[in-house]
């Protein structure tokens, strides 16, 4: 079935659940703080202090030398210390009830709007009925599973960021996004079993456990997301086709505006599995090799000429499927090759340029669903290996 509802929530989610960025020093026991810091606790306390570092707590000591004034850690201390508007975009050094509770609630009232807007949107006018199981493993050429697994993957990224910016230990932001991630998309394939026009797949459901999978097992294994899922999309020229029944049957599938196109147009869209290479050497290789850390190779999957779910084929009603399409109104157009595209390219990890802008940082989380456009090979079946200059 069409990804119209993976990338509803995709997009949703994204404009409202940005990641956040890591600021703050840490020091640890025996290390000197530098100067600047002990400044900036000078010039807050009003007076000279000194400073112990304790396990690894920053201690003020008055200068007699009597019971310390206060005791905090230094991450602490740089939290309390950032402007009004950087500290909102850093996470808390410590759980953060307020914090928690304010992403807690926007999670479950973005989910209830959501689902109260998607069903409107897509189910209101189709008929209900008994759960079923519906078999679209076949469709599509699989393009939108990789919706799923594209839609799964950030949403655990983004949830987790979430609940880290609260200040949620690792392990408890890692499950909170994972169980995120998993009930939205448990959503969606609820109102698909119960419409008469879709129905619940399995295949739908590995292909968002693939994508939580991917995201919570690299946080479990590496602490950090080596490799991930992206989206591309180069628009069709319908128009230019010179074929009215397909530029007809194109606009009624995939829509005509560009936000349309954007979402669900299969014969313009790409899949990647983007992998940050310099993330798997060692630290002494790292030191020495030429390979920037923000480099990425990205391996990607496309289908052109789709224009009907399992064939080429639709009935001209526009609403019938085509094994229930009245006699004689059944278009079939299956000189039209339905092809797969298995692509290799570069890529840019936004979340790995430096920079010490938290709001940059924030910025480069939600550009990272993005593929760059850039020169790449592709396989097509049919067609053999040809090169692109940039390929979007």
């Amino acid at each position: 079935m069409l990804v119209r509802l993976p990338f509803f929530f995709l997009h949703l989610f994204g404009l409202c659940c940005m990641p956040f960025c890591m600021l703050g020093q840490t020091v640890y026991p025996g290390q000197m703080v530098d100067a600047s810091f002990a400044a900036e606790v000078d010039a807050s306390v009003g007076r000279p202090v000194a400073l112990a570092v304790d396990s690894p707590e920053v201690v003020l000591i008055e200068p007699d030398g009597h019971q310390p004034q206060s005791s905090l850690t230094s991450m602490e201390w740089s939290f309390r210390q950032l402007p009004p508007g950087e500290r909102f975009f850093t996470p808390s050094p410590e759980p953060s009830r307020g914090r928690t509770w304010a992403v807690g609630g926007t999670i479950a009232g973005l989910y209830a709007a959501s689902s109260v807007a998607l069903y409107q949107i897509w189910y209101k006018d189709y008929p209900l009925g008994g759960f079923r199981v519906f078999n679209d493993n076949a469709e599509w050429l699989q393009m939108d599973k990789g919706g799923h697994v594209l839609s799964a993957y950030f949403e655990t990224v983004w949830a987790r960021e979430l609940f880290r910016w609260a200040g949620q230990p690792d392990g408890k932001a890692i499950a909170y996004g994972a169980l995120t991630s998993t009930v939205i998309q448990a959503t969606i394939e609820t109102f698909d079993g119960f419409s008469e026009q879709w129905g619940f797949s399995w295949g739908d459901i590995l292909a968002n456990m693939a994508g939580t999978g991917l995201a919570a097992g690299q946080e479990l294994l590496w602490d950090e997301q080596r490799m991930t899922i992206k989206f591309g999309f180069g628009p069709t020229n319908y128009g230019g086709l010179g074929d009215p029944v397909l530029t007809a049957r194109a606009e009624d599938l995939y829509g005509t505006s560009a936000p349309e196109r954007l979402l669900k147009d299969y014969n313009g869209l790409s899949y990647w599995l983007s992998v940050n290479p310099y993330s798997f050497f060692s630290p002494q290789r790292q030191e020495r090799t030429w390979w920037p850390a923000w480099l990425n190779v990205a391996a990607g999957y496309g289908a052109e000429n789709l224009y009907g779910g399992f064939e080429n084929h639709w009935c001209a009603d526009g609403e019938s499927r085509p094994e229930d399409c009245p006699a004689g109104e059944l278009v079939t157009r299956y000189e039209v090759q339905r092809q797969r595209q298995y692509l290799l390219s570069l890529d840019v990890d936004f979340t790995r340029i430096e920079t010490n802008k938290a709001w940059l940082r924030t910025l480069f989380g939600v550009l990272n669903v993005v593929k760059i456009p850039a020169p790449a090979l592709e396989l097509r079946e049919g067609e053999g290996l040809k090169g692109h200059w940039i390929y979007f």
